[in-house]
């Protein structure tokens, strides 16, 4: 999530399953051995290729040029591993038109005649179904539906759709593949890259643009694959960039980890090692070229070195910021959102100085302290680069709601401050919404964003969940309510809020 957030949706999402019909499992199994009985080789195997695989794709760039990514193994519950993979590809080599797609990915039968191998391949790992009357008992039906909406329509040509789902080319050419006596067409074949398929003879779904949110069972089932992949120690996930979590702490207040009777040796050797924090302050006190940086962005041009506990600079740059939330409700809250704009501070009464003068708390230097979230020339700069690229409808909208935050509340007017924008996936709402924060930020009004799901909000500027925004309890009853107090010092922030720009709100349920 921090790479989604930092760096938006991937380009490419790839799913590998193993194939335990593969001739490196198959030609070691003993007589009388199917793959389920011999976990280790098909853990083994299925290793090697995934390496190749990774090899194929990160150094040989058979997909284009990956700059980052995220991969994780999973089992399922027959045992087979499988593994998700997500890219981020340099801007040269992104999916931008349907060409471009077409070049990557295939969502048809090939020709049997043309292509045998691949035609073969494709019949035995890329068909989904056939379902309903021809197999109502198949994992993917949810009340008498295929929860991957297959089916798909037949389409003549790839449709790109910008920020969303393209909708792949599906020609009704006339092949069809037998599957257990029934035929099916292209409407049922799972998206591919027929290079990897044809190399690797397994399931390998690409999809462009993926935007999934798995569901998990409340248990946990370990198949014998994924006891053996963990005695053998193999990784279960791999990120191309580090994910550098920073504490936050009041003077004083850092957490010790002891043993029990050992809390004096544990505090004496806790007060001998700075931490993230106090080795920052030491850093600025040394080196000036560190007070550009703000202490969320040190970790992208210094590494703390653990074993002397100090900043070096540092040689890389492939890694993602973020600080540890903390609860709206003291003095910690105010100290992190200084930390998050704060430079070249050399102690914790620099935090807390304003203008020359130091104040008592954190709190009152934060409220003290003129437009330290709202970087004023910042959304000016962000509002004049996305004005020119909005479209007529982003505009009209856009014009209307900036309208509305200048006119007064009144009988009147009462129904113009309240829009409702519609539109499918890749329509540019979420573009539209940016803008508007960043509007609103460079006229000095406050604005709050928020979605029903995490994944939206991840695409919206400053975004929370509604859960978040307005502290809404789970689950959300008819007879509940959220859990912000007028004098608090969310209610305090809500209260100042002129816009408030809410996504995805055909999905909230009702008692919400």
């Amino acid at each position: 999530m921090a790479i989604i957030k930092k760096y938006g949706k991937p380009d490419l999402f790839i799913t590998f399953t193993c194939n335990p019909k593969w001739r490196e499992i198959t030609e070691n199994l003993y007589p009388g051995q199917t793959a389920n009985d011999r976990p280790d080789l098909v853990t083994r195997v299925f290793k090697l290729k995934f390496n190749n695989l990774l090899n194929d794709i990160f150094k040989h760039g058979v997909l284009g040029k990956v700059v980052r990514h995220v991969q994780v193994i999973e089992f399922q519950k027959c045992g087979l591993p499988h593994a998700h993979i997500l890219l981020h590809l340099a801007n040269d080599d992104k999916l931008e038109t349907a060409q471009d797609i077409n070049n990557l990915i295939c969502a048809e039968i090939p020709d049997p005649v043309v292509n045998r191998e691949l035609y073969d391949i494709i019949k035995t790992c890329m068909i989904h179904g056939p379902w309903g009357i021809l197999n109502p008992n198949s994992p993917c039906i949810k009340d008498g539906v295929c929860s991957k909406n297959y089916p798909k329509e037949f389409n003549a040509n790839t449709v790109a759709i910008h920020n969303g789902y393209p909708q792949y080319r599906r020609r009704d050419d006339g092949l069809v593949i037998n599957i257990k006596g029934n035929n099916v067409d292209n409407r049922w074949v799972v998206p591919y890259n027929p290079w990897l398929s044809k190399k690797y003879q397994a399931h390998i779904n690409v999809e462009a643009n993926h935007n999934e949110v798995n569901t998990f069972l409340d248990c946990r089932y370990v198949s014998a694959p994924e006891a053996l992949w963990r005695i053998f120690e193999y990784p279960i996930s791999h990120m191309s960039h580090t994910i550098i979590r920073l504490k936050v702490y009041l003077p004083e207040n850092q957490i010790v980890y002891f043993r029990e009777g050992e809390e004096q040796v544990a505090l004496d050797r806790a007060a001998q090692r700075d931490t993230h924090l106090t080795a920052w302050f030491k850093l600025n006190s040394k080196n000036e070229g560190a007070h550009r940086y703000s202490y969320v962005d040190i970790p992208y041009h210094f590494v703390f070195d653990d074993k002397h506990c100090k900043w070096k600079v540092r040689g890389g740059n492939k890694v993602i910021v973020r600080m540890y939330k903390v609860s709206p409700t003291g003095e910690l809250f105010f100290l992190r959102l200084l930390l998050l704009q704060a430079k070249g501070a050399t102690s914790w009464a620099d935090l807390r100085t304003v203008n020359g003068t130091v104040l008592e708390t954190f709190r009152e230097a934060y409220f003290n302290l003129e437009n330290l979230n709202d970087n004023v020339q910042q959304s000016i700069d962000e509002a004049n680069r996305m004005r020119p690229l909005l479209n007529v409808n982003q505009l009209n909208v856009s014009n209307a709601v900036l309208a509305a935050l200048n006119e007064q509340p009144s009988v009147e007017n009462q129904h113009s401050r309240l829009f409702f924008m519609d539109g499918p996936a890749g329509s540019g709402k979420a573009f539209t919404y940016n803008y508007l924060i960043a509007e609103t930020i460079s006229w000095g009004f406050k604005s709050a964003t928020a979605a029903w799901t995490v994944i939206a909000a991840t695409l919206l500027t400053n975004g929370s969940t509604l859960h978040g925004l307005f502290k809404l309890p789970f689950p959300i009853l008819d007879n509940t309510t959220c859990n912000v107090t007028p004098n608090s010092i969310h209610g305090y922030f809500l209260k100042q809020v002129s816009l408030f720009l809410l996504d995805e709100t055909s999905m909230i349920p009702k008692h919400a």
